[in-house]
């Protein structure tokens, strides 16, 4: 499945930051202006998927989502990580330590690239899944220009996402789907919306969200890639990547190897019914995905773990309640859904989707404590819950995918989500020597930070 989500805690309403001038500041600032760049963006990725599902029907539509599943997966193994260490790299003025130069940190993460898209074409062309011949050329040519450009995206968007320009982004995602949504429409009118045509449309809009940031970076003076400095921050920024990169390889591996899974297993026609039920528990994902994304920023410059690990645990604690209802919404018009907008062939990722829902919470709150387990570089742990989950993934998958198809893909991934959250949240309270209810039970005075800075709105100038 998918997705990438964050850690805080205790923020103060308009906590001062280096922030974008002429922009709100403060971490529920950034948290509000995400969640409604989010909110259009999933509905405008919707709007989208209906017209690609009514064209494609579903073996088109796995066809085209065992591709797209490999393409993320290959994204993370030969990033090697060293974007995530901008994290570190390019905050380190803010703790106080010596900061490497800026723009060394960002052309080192360039310096990468040409091997990084090397040995991400030799994993798609050598391990690709099987396509009908009248496709499968335009398809992998199209699939490895798009690798190309996804890689210079996660170097210019991370090193936004580190020093905060997180509007930036945003209206990145946003012009995004806007575009993606008109060629859609436009192909769709035409009947010319096929799986190249459908693959096309990704790359295209993937370019423009790398004109847009890269257009940023560059108007950045300290991000400009420098070459000079690169020598003396790579060795750092791979060592950082490196163990990052170990759990983050296995976590996306568990996140997408469903999809191939189910397409080798069972049938391209599981694999699209799958997909679709997966595109609608990210509705779920999304809401600690918003939090992860403005405040993991903000926990890479907290001196203190134990600061880090509060903020993560109020965020579990506000959004529980929040995701268990908007899955039991969802389970509920589920079936309804999939035959509404997509035609009666997709009505059965309905049953999937309702499936996969108790799961997906259990992952979206799992991917919250992360970050900060993250943002402390206690690798080890992830590591080891991330292995636990995968093989355990692909054990259930393999045994359940032959008889039950897209339900029992979804069924082996909830089980996995949970497991995964269970064992993290037990490592969490052992070494802390803490309560799971810390992180389980709701507080009222978690909300107040909110209910303040909505009232400030409301009341201010």
């Amino acid at each position: 499945m998918g997705t990438t989500l964050a850690e805080r805690g205790e923020p103060v309403p308009g906590e001062p930051f280096p922030g974008e001038p002429g922009r709100p500041r403060g971490i529920l600032g950034h948290l509000m202006s995400t969640a409604a760049t989010d909110g259009l963006t999933f509905v405008l990725g919707i709007a989208s998927s209906i017209l690609i599902n009514r064209a494609l029907l579903p073996e088109g539509r796995g066809h085209l989502a065992a591709v797209m599943s490999l393409l993320v997966v290959a994204g993370t193994a030969f990033g090697f990580g060293v974007t995530k260490s901008f994290l570190h790299y390019l905050n380190a003025d803010a703790s106080g330590g010596e900061a490497p130069q800026k723009g060394a940190a960002v052309g080192a993460a360039f310096t990468v690239l040409p091997l990084s898209i090397l040995l991400g074409a030799a994993l798609l062309l050598g391990f690709g899944p099987d396509l009908p011949d009248g496709i499968a050329v335009p398809v992998y040519a199209l699939a490895l220009a798009y690798f190309c450009v996804m890689r210079g995206n996660d170097v210019t968007s991370n090193a936004l996402h580190a020093v905060r320009r997180i509007h930036a982004i945003n209206a990145a995602k946003t012009a995004q789907q806007v575009t993606r949504v008109l060629l859609v429409s436009a192909l769709f009118a035409t009947g010319a919306l096929t799986v190249p045509a459908a693959l096309g449309i990704e790359l295209a809009t993937q370019m423009l969200v790398l004109a847009i940031t890269m257009r940023v970076l560059f108007a950045q003076r300290e991000l400009r890639p420098r070459w000079a400095g690169v020598r003396a921050v790579l060795p750092g920024m791979l060592a950082y990547g490196f163990a990052y990169q170990a759990y983050t390889i296995l976590w996306t591996t568990q996140l997408k190897i469903d999809v191939v899974l189910l397409k080798e297993w069972g049938s391209a026609q599981a694999a699209g019914l799958y997909a679709t039920a997966v595109n609608w528990s990210d509705l779920v994902v999304r809401i600690p995905a918003v939090v992860l994304f403005v405040l993991t920023p903000h926990l890479a410059q907290l001196g203190s773990d134990t600061e880090g690990l509060a903020k993560s645990a109020r965020s579990v604690r506000m959004l529980l309640p929040l995701l268990v209802l908007l899955a039991a919404g969802l389970a509920a018009l589920a079936p309804w859904l999939m035959r509404v907008l997509y035609g009666v062939e997709f009505e059965p990722s309905g049953g999937s989707l309702r499936i996969l829902l108790p799961g997906t919470v259990c992952m979206s709150l799992f991917l919250i404590l992360t970050t900060q387990v993250v943002v402390a570089r206690r690798f080890a742990p992830l590591i080891a819950v991330a292995t636990v989950g995968l093989l355990l993934n692909v054990a259930l998958n393999r045994a359940l995918i032959p008889e039950r198809g897209a339900s029992g893909a979804a069924l082996a991934s909830s089980i996995t989500y949970a497991l995964s959250f269970a064992l993290l949240l037990a490592v969490q309270c052992v070494r802390y020597r803490t309560s799971p209810l810390v992180f389980l039970v709701p507080r009222p005075a978690d909300w107040r930070p909110l209910f303040a800075l909505l009232g400030s709105k409301r009341g201010g100038p």
